[in-house]
């Protein structure tokens, strides 16, 4: 199966009384394993805390999820017992590549350096038992 990463968050859109939406786009990223070797972050973690942040983007203030994550396992990056995860979009804008954290929630992480975590890659909730995406990073990285 084809894995993809986010390029672009472009611009939020309000119609009528519709919640916001942000549209993004996703393009081929390579296999499992182009990802990984690619990635800055790739750890196994429950959602302990959620946060809206904003930014400036093209002078205008954006919301955004700043998930953080108690690390369970990790096979690359830092030696933190905590990691924070950004995602576009928050509980009333819907992000067309975004995760959707749930507190509480266990999750597989994949980011690359200062990148969003998206559903355009491996992130993604994790599967209660025998994830094969878990078995697939194990391989990955000879665990």
């Amino acid at each position: 199966m084809t894995k993809f990463v986010l390029v672009a968050a472009m611009a939020m859109a309000a119609i009528g009384t519709a919640p916001r939406a942000l549209a993004c786009v996703c393009i081929e990223a390579g296999s499992t394993g182009d990802q990984l070797d690619a990635a800055e972050t790739v750890v196994l973690g429950r959602v302990v805390g959620l946060a809206i942040r904003t930014k400036q983007v093209e002078g205008e203030t954006v919301e955004y999820t700043a998930a953080t994550v108690r690390v369970g396992r990790r096979w690359k990056g830092s030696q933190a017992k905590r990691v924070t995860v950004n995602t576009c979009g928050d509980a009333v804008r819907v992000c067309t590549c975004g995760v959707r954290f749930e507190l509480g929630g266990t999750y597989i992480v994949v980011t690359e350096e200062g990148g969003p975590a998206t559903s355009c890659g491996l992130t993604r909730a994790a599967l209660p038992s025998g994830d094969p995406l878990v078995a697939e990073i194990d391989a990955h990285f000879g665990e």
